[in-house]
């Protein structure tokens, strides 16, 4: 039975969460054209040197990446039943490919495989394909219902990396809203990001329910997201597990200055969106907050 074999080429495009993009649009297209299965095809012989990103990860957190982000994202999406990692240039190409222009012939071509943008994500929505495939496996929402006890729970995704620090989370404001939901009898759990949690353990400076298990485990984080009350975070790449799959998520501090990703020019050409408002495919639930991540900005979206 034909598949869709869908290539990601590492020489042309990110070993960021933002390859989800580009997995979603495979997914509808694949549904587009009525196949009923993907192919993935990882190509990872050798990296781009492009965005300030590429640069800074040496070649042994780059591969650490295609492993831990390309090798296992794909595991969100029922239609993809294979997964193939080429640390060579493949020698055969199956067909039919994604991109179409794979592998690039000119320079024009190379940039089209390169960022695969959520405004080509909303184009497939508005053609009535399902552009939130992601979901956890059974086991994974059983692991997760037993630890939970089945009790209503918030989420809150704290992003602290040591990269582009102006984009991380405001511990102190967020360790407020979590107190503020206990003390309404909530259960909340926090989930660190990891590589705080392998350098300096700011998440660990405060009292609060950390669940590190969710920051390693894309299966169990996604499980975690999807029977959630509301999953709460500021801008930051895991967040993409959230709005391509069902679970509702409040997303704030989507502009940053001084950021060149999170400009207003800039998130309006990668995702096609205005200020003040959401990309076409998130669900009533799904929220971009174009708001700092204070206390007083937070609580005032759970109370609306």
């Amino acid at each position: 039975m034909m598949s869709l074999q869908a290539y990601y080429d590492t020489r042309y495009a990110p070993i960021t969460f933002d390859y989800a993009n580009f997995l979603v649009c495979a997914e509808a297209y694949r549904q587009s054209i009525n196949l009923p299965r993907i192919n993935l095809h990882v190509v990872a012989s050798s990296f781009r040197d492009i965005s300030v990103r590429d640069v800074k990860f040496m070649n042994d957190e780059k591969f650490w990446r295609v492993n831990h982000i390309l090798m296992r994202i794909p595991n969100l999406i029922p239609s993809i039943s294979q997964v193939t990692l080429y640390k060579t240039p493949p020698e055969t190409l199956f067909y039919p490919t994604f991109p179409s222009t794979y592998p690039p012939r000119t320079p024009e071509e190379s940039l089209s495989v390169t960022p695969y943008l959520m405004d080509r994500v909303s184009k497939f929505h508005n053609l009535g394909c399902n552009v939130r495939p992601f979901k956890a496996s059974n086991h994974a929402r059983k692991l997760v219902k037993d630890f939970t006890s089945d009790k209503p729970y918030f989420t809150i995704s704290l992003r602290t990396s040591n990269f582009q620090i102006e984009r991380n989370s405001n511990l102190e404001e967020w360790y407020k809203v979590y107190s503020a939901l206990k003390e309404s009898s909530f259960n909340v759990f926090v989930i660190p990001d990891f590589e705080d949690i392998l350098t300096k353990n700011e998440a660990k400076k405060y009292d609060w329910k950390l669940v590190e298990f969710a920051a390693f485990e894309l299966d169990l984080r996604l499980a975690l997201y999807e029977n959630a009350i509301d999953n709460l975070c500021v801008s930051n790449g895991t967040s993409v597990i959230a709005f391509y799959s069902n679970s509702p998520v409040k997303m704030f501090k989507i502009v940053v200055d001084g950021i060149t990703a999170t400009s207003e020019k800039s998130l309006k050409y990668s995702s096609g969106v205005a200020r003040g408002n959401a990309p076409s495919f998130c669900k009533d639930n799904q929220k971009w907050i174009w708001e700092d991540d204070t206390f007083e900005n937070i609580m005032a979206t759970l109370k609306s």
